[in-house]
């Protein structure tokens, strides 16, 4: 039987995709400036890749870890109702089908693997699953800086309190940008530099302390200039100051990232591809077409529920009205209802859940999403104390100051932010239900 060369084998893994390709350009779509850099990464590992690729045997080892992969990819199909562990196992597979065919593979696995996984990831699911733990690790490490600074500094979760002023410094995943950008660089270092296995996990694990040093330094240089409330500076000055600070950050990346010198070990068993991997991938690719595929672009039916709505905002009484065009993005597939209101001149989103999920998206995502630049601000405190994350957003001279926070309509407890709220929630520290709000007022020019 005629065999396939190592330069189609990624080509199988990423076909098990084929039918999640219009949630994945949905996805893309919704952060442009993310989805570029998904694909900065995957040109630049493509084109190191490439060139080494034209030998025919296999690495059996490897080979087998794609095959294990690829399964995986087909059982994922038929049984699991969520695109991103597809993605994930499709990751997994294309990792170790770039590395089948690669002389002395065992050197590149950690940066080809690590590479590869960072590419099903948004920085909306990033959010959710890491964002508010690295927020209050940084938070903290900013902190100490404000602190030995002469600032008294008080911590509440991811938000700092600085000479009695809450300050929300840490833009809507600016340290995520930071995070994802920072490791997709060192890793590419250590693939381009043929970085030894071993160091290439120190590269990795040494990123992520540059990195949450970066933001905390991000975050107190933020926070000082909010305090000193210096109004004429520009708009971009966040992210001026997120951009200078991670520039600080790449000079010891690349000093970490040296070339090894070739290894002398000797080479693993070789093998050529044969039927049983062939088997697996056609199932990984047409298990889409069996019967129990789930169907992601369904249009699933929300839960009718009546919640009962808030009747005023800060004193004035709301008035119902329409669902605009923006609001269809979080109603998309939401388990839950959604209303909205006016009053004077502020609108009001509010989203109503019983159970915890995470479709409950943070409105800058979908401000985002609808070609609107986002300016943090610092945290607003409400006439009760709770706290609001806040951010202005900015599209063709319409400019709106936005609040938001969540509520729980047991408890009473609050969070700023829904990444705070999933943590929260997820370990069972409160029972629900829960009333987020977005609350937007125009700026006069």
């Amino acid at each position: 039987m005629r065999t396939l060369t190592p330069r189609w084998l990624p080509l199988l893994a990423g076909l098990t995709l084929w039918d999640l390709v219009l949630w994945l350009f949905r996805r893309a779509s919704e952060d442009p400036g993310q989805g570029m850099m998904h694909l900065v990464v995957a040109v630049a590992l493509l084109l190191w890749w490439h060139p080494r690729s034209r030998a025919t045997p296999f690495n059996a080892p490897i080979l087998t870890a794609a095959t294990v992969a690829l399964a995986w990819c087909g059982i994922a199909a038929l049984t699991v109702d969520y695109p991103l562990v597809r993605s994930l196992a499709t990751a997994i597979a294309l990792g170790f089908s770039l590395l089948a065919g690669l002389p002395r593979a065992s050197r590149f696995l950690p940066a080809i693997l690590g590479l590869s996984l960072l590419l099903p990831f948004s920085e909306e699911t990033t959010s959710y699953l890491i964002g508010y733990p690295a927020r209050v690790i940084a938070g903290r490490l900013a902190a100490a800086l404000l602190s030995a600074s002469g600032f008294a500094v008080e911590i509440q979760g991811a938000l700092l309190e600085v000479n009695g002023t809450p300050l929300f410094a840490d833009a809507p995943c600016a340290g995520l940008h930071m995070g994802w950008t920072g490791l997709a660089i060192a890793l590419l270092l250590c693939l381009y530099r043929e970085t030894s296995a071993k160091r290439t996990l120190l590269v990795g694990a040494s990123t992520i302390i540059l990195i949450l040093a970066g933001n905390a330094l991000r975050m107190a240089a933020l926070a000082q200039l909010e305090h000193l409330r210096l109004s004429s500076l520009p708009t971009f000055t966040h992210n001026a100051v997120g951009t200078a600070s991670f520039l600080l950050l790449l000079p010891a990346l690349i000093a970490l990232t040296r070339p090894t010198p070739p290894s002398t070990s000797t080479p693993m068993r070789q093998c050529r591809i044969g039927r049983p991997h062939l088997v697996v991938a056609l199932f990984a690719v047409s298990a889409p077409l069996l019967p129990l595929q789930p169907d992601y672009f369904r249009d699933h039916p929300t839960p009718v529920l009546q919640p009962e709505w808030p009747t005023e905002w800060q004193g004035k009484s709301l008035q119902p009205a329409s669902l605009t065009e923006l609001d269809t993005r979080f109603s998309d597939q939401f388990p839950g209802a959604l209303a909205r209101f006016h009053a004077d001149q502020y609108r009001i989103l509010y989203r109503y859940l019983e159970e915890p999920s995470r479709q409950l998206h943070a409105g800058a995502v979908c401000y985002q999403a609808h070609g609107y630049r986002l300016q943090p601000e610092p945290a607003w405190k409400d006439a009760k104390g709770s706290l609001w994350s806040t951010y202005i957003v900015d599209k063709k001279g319409v400019r709106l100051l936005v609040r938001e926070q969540i509520r729980s309509l047991s408890t009473g407890r609050t969070w700023p932010d829904v990444s705070a709220w999933y943590w929260g929630v997820s370990m069972g520290k409160d029972p629900g239900p829960w009333l987020a709000a977005t609350i937007a007022k125009p700026i006069p020019e």
